[in-house]
């Protein structure tokens, strides 16, 4: 739980619990209010909060800095004895106003806690509506098909990972989304309060309406209506929350969030660090963590981490845990209605771009292919596609046997000719991640992957491989047993060309074909990049503090001698023993199931030369490695020239507002990282001579 979440609970429960000494004004003091042109319905029901001060002391410090207010029912008054505080033009009803807050020009300022040093400034009505609130918590978000079935009930205590899981509709997630209900019911009865509640140092400024909300520590709302909702903060400014010219309705918004410029955000869930902005709109959607929605819609939806969608777009019915995707310039991802029902959805995967202007038919599938991208203008069919880190692009030419309205797919075309966006990605994530601005860590604000390459990432690759393998095993040009016969597709060159019923349970490249040359390509992306990871990931072992260079040899050696085996009990046992004292986590060192599946793999690809000793071998892979990661280096030096030779060909001045391409980020990063490594493999080469 978040210290926001944490002051929220606790600010609510001590507000219930509240047993505040006060007494009544005295004459003196209630004909001074008058002076002062103060009016009241009955003076016998305006209060003020005792202190170690006394009376004379309220009376001296806090009646010169109220004037020209109406008081109304039951009213109580902390002490004003700090400058630019007060009441001054306004009607307090029904209200409870703590030490050294200042309200000015509110024309409605009732049922409402105000605790120490809030501001409320020209604001219209600041209301609680007369019956008991939650502040928005137990809202019921319907993710993917608006007409409901994946309908989840939310409180601020709620991650992405727990509302992710009771979308999903297998025998666990039900049994969690029941036990999930009694929770969100038990919180909501927790946090019911019959006032709205500004928490310490907030600040209402000019804001029309805010109706039965919670308003956190320290955060500025400004110019904008606030209905049902809790908007957590923390006094910190880098987690303060921030609110401007916008409406908020039936919400939870978390610490750290920005919502300006006209937004619209309702029925909604924001988690902490995303923001709404320039007339962007959040309905009936839960937005993630370092996520953004600028200038688009995002409706009926579960967006994750590190979204970018900074255009006029549209995003609808999409369940999207995974995000680390963009969503470009006039893309519709949103055919969620078949002319009967608008019950369609998407399941986009973690990392797809969706370029300009596509439209993307719905229902969709692509959680098995993390890191495409769907080309600018392109139009894609209902479909699912299992094919990581590829190109979707529109048809190039008109095939024999193709229908009209399948685009053609590029296997891999991310890893072979796009490897700079896989790097600033990461490093991207990284950068967002540890910025100054980030909220504590926790469940609600945890430490995501910055990794695109993972082991879980690895076996799409794996598989997607195994499928592109399939149609020519071996080299031979005839079909697998067992799978149809492959009618005679060629494209103008001559090229072969396939669909995704050309093999038994399919390529995985859905409502797309697929041509020879492209397979190959897939097919030798996918191979470099197993094998790296692999390799990276034993490097990562071997130079970690909580390992020892002779510990990983030794798991080497337990996993070759059992011919790379993952559940024979010499390499489980070999695996445990090492692992046993470090602790290590994902992300910066690799953890079990990385290692595990790396280890694995260097044997199963045949990595390590049968007749060198395990020693050997180790040192060997590490220097593989190496040279892999200038490589690496290499291809992205290589995809940033091209954008910059075609961009010199066309703006005269391009070279005077670019740097040049060495000196980029991502490329002078991934030579750097070449040369750490190949250093740090030299250095233990040489410790072992």
């Amino acid at each position: 739980m978040s210290h926001a979440v944490e002051k929220f609970i606790s600010c609510i429960e001590s507000v219930k619990g509240y047993d505040i000494p006060v007494r009544s004004l005295t004459a003196c003091e209630i004909r001074q209010l008058e002076e002062n042109g103060c009016t009241s319905d009955n003076w016998m029901a305006v209060q003020v909060i005792q202190s170690d001060t006394g009376e004379q002391q309220w009376a001296l410090n806090s009646i010169p800095r109220i004037w020209r207010s109406h008081f109304s029912g039951c009213v109580i008054l902390g002490e004003f004895n700090a400058k630019s505080t007060g009441i001054l033009d306004s009607a307090i009803i029904e209200s409870i106003v703590f030490d050294n807050v200042l309200i000015s020009r509110c024309t409605r300022f009732e049922r409402c806690i105000a605790l120490p040093n809030v501001v409320v400034r020209d604001c219209i009505t600041v209301v609680c509506s007369g019956k008991p609130t939650s502040f928005g918590n137990g809202i019921v978000v319907s993710i993917g098909p608006e007409t409901g079935g994946r309908d989840v009930p939310i409180t601020v205590e709620c991650s992405l990972e727990t509302i992710s899981q009771c979308c999903l509709h297998t025998s666990p997630g039900m049994h969690y989304a029941s036990i999930h209900a009694m929770d969100v019911e038990k919180f909501c009865r927790r946090v019911q309060c019959a006032y709205t509640v500004l928490d310490e140092k907030a600040q209402l400024l000019g804001c029309t309406r805010i109706e039965d909300a919670y308003i956190g520590h320290g955060a500025v709302i400004e110019s904008s209506t606030i209905v049902q909702s809790t908007l957590l903060s923390m006094a910190a400014v880098e987690e303060t929350t921030r609110v401007a010219n916008s409406h908020v309705e039936d919400s939870l918004v978390h610490a750290n969030c920005r919502i300006h410029t006209s937004a619209v955000v309702e029925r909604s869930v924001m988690l902490p660090g995303s923001r709404v902005e320039r007339h962007g709109m959040l309905l009936g959607s839960v937005l993630g963590t370092h996520s953004g929605v600028e200038e688009g819609e995002v409706s009926s939806s579960l967006v994750g981490p590190f979204v970018g969608f900074h255009h006029q777009a549209l995003l609808v019915a999409a369940f999207w845990p995974e995000g680390r995707g963009n969503i470009g310039y006039g893309a519709n991802v949103g055919s969620n209605h078949t002319g009967k029902l608008n019950d369609q959805e998407i399941w986009p995967g973690e990392g797809v771009f969706y370029g300009l202007g596509c439209n993307i038919k719905f229902p969709t599938n692509m959680t098995e292919s993390p890191y495409t991208l769907i080309a600018t203008g392109v139009t894609t069919l209902p479909q699912k596609v299992s094919m990581p880190f590829s190109l979707i692009n529109s048809a190039g030419e008109s095939i024999h046997g193709v229908a009209p309205g399948l685009n053609e797919i590029f296997p891999g075309w991310v890893l072979s000719d796009n490897m700079y966006t896989v790097v600033r990605n990461s490093l991207k994530y990284t950068r967002r991640q540890s910025s100054p601005t980030r909220v504590d860590c926790d469940a609600l604000y945890p430490q995501y992957l910055t990794d695109v390459l993972r082991w879980d990432t690895i076996k799409m690759m794996v598989a997607a491989r195994a499928r592109l393998t399939r149609l020519f095993p071996d080299g031979d040009r005839s079909l697998v047993a067992g799978s149809t016969r492959l009618p005679p597709r060629m494209d103008s060159n001559g090229d072969r060309v396939y669909l995704d019923g050309d093999i038994g349970g399919g390529i995985g490249i859905g409502k797309n074909y697929l041509r020879e040359s492209s397979r190959k390509r897939g097919i030798k992306a996918f191979t470099f990049y197993i094998k790296y990871w692999a390799l990276q990931t034993l490097f990562r072992a071997a130079s970690s503090p909580e390992f020892s260079l002779p510990q990983i040899t030794t798991l080497l050696h337990d996993f070759l001698r059992c011919g790379g085996d993952v559940s024979s009990p010499p390499a489980t046992a070999s695996l445990t023993k090492v692992y046993s004292s470090s602790g290590m986590h994902e992300g910066a060192t690799p953890c079990a199931p990385s290692l595990h599946y790396a280890l694995h793999l260097i044997a199963a690809e045949g990595m390590c030369p049968s007749e060198l000793s395990t020693s050997d071998a180790m040192l060997t892979l590490l220097a593989r490695f190496a040279d892999s990661t200038h490589v690496v280096a290499a291809d992205i030096r290589t995809a940033k020239s091209k954008d910059y030779k075609r961009g010199v060909k066309v703006i005269p001045d391009y070279r005077n507002v670019h740097p040049p391409v060495e000196d980029d980020v991502v490329v002078r990063h991934a030579h750097d990282e070449a040369v750490r490594v190949t250093a740090a493999v030299a250095s233990m080469r040489n410790a072992r001579m």
